[in-house]
């Protein structure tokens, strides 16, 4: 009885594993926080190269199945892809100062409460302007360069709760900048290790603010 006992508990673990490694995806952020996922029998993974993703806005992955239909969706309607035990959020969709950054999926992390974090290229409005001019004073040669450079220094994005849903299936997305990490962190010992990196571009850079987030315990 006990061996019995134990095989069925083995399927049933093993049951739970092969569950959980099902590629699947969301349709939606909501969709995702009541864990409402839809299967993929087949999976096609593509990662950019870095001078492909200069054209892909930082974004690192493509994803395909084989039908035409589903991999439409997965492209302009799905908003996370779980593939093994990794999720990848869709940034087709994704706005932050109503500024966006293109096609494409990027590795996404749990953060605080089953939300999400990821990092990509520096957008916004200010980023936007300054790329703008360095393309009028140099030509598509300075803001290739510029678009380069930018790449250099991915900055970290959250996905939460309270992030506002714009039309058409746009999501409104939170910058780990100086403002919303000093939000984050108030009444924490770490928030005075963060604000002591001295270079604004080093101290908001997706290596820096997920370290610290990682320490304090709300990324995995």
């Amino acid at each position: 009885m006990r061996h019995t006992r134990l095989f069925m508990l083995a399927c049933c673990l093993m049951m739970a594993a092969a569950a959980m490694a099902q590629d699947r995806y969301c349709l939606s952020y909501s969709d995702y926080k009541n864990n409402v996922w839809h299967p993929l029998d087949t999976l096609i993974v593509e990662e950019h190269s870095q001078s492909r993703k200069l054209w892909w806005g930082g974004n690192d992955f493509k994803f395909t199945t084989g039908d035409s239909n589903l991999d439409k969706t997965l492209k302009k309607e799905a908003f996370v892809i779980s593939h093994g035990d990794s999720l990848y959020v869709n940034c087709r969709n994704l706005r932050f100062e109503k500024t966006r950054f293109g096609s494409g999926y990027t590795r996404a992390f749990v953060f605080k409460d089953n939300q999400l974090a990821f990092a990509n290229t520096r957008i916004g409005k200010k980023a936007m302007r300054k790329r703008g001019l360095t393309a009028g004073m140099f030509g598509a040669i300075g803001a290739a360069i510029s678009e380069s450079n930018v790449m250099k220094h991915p900055v970290g994005y959250v996905i939460t709760d309270d992030a506002e849903s714009l039309d058409k299936g746009r999501v409104a997305i939170h910058m780990l900048n100086d403002e919303y990490m000093q939000t984050l962190l108030e009444g924490s010992e770490l928030l005075d290790e963060y604000l002591s990196v001295k270079k604004t571009k080093e101290r908001e850079s997706a290596e820096n603010t997920f370290d610290i987030l990682r320490r304090m315990g709300w990324m995995k």
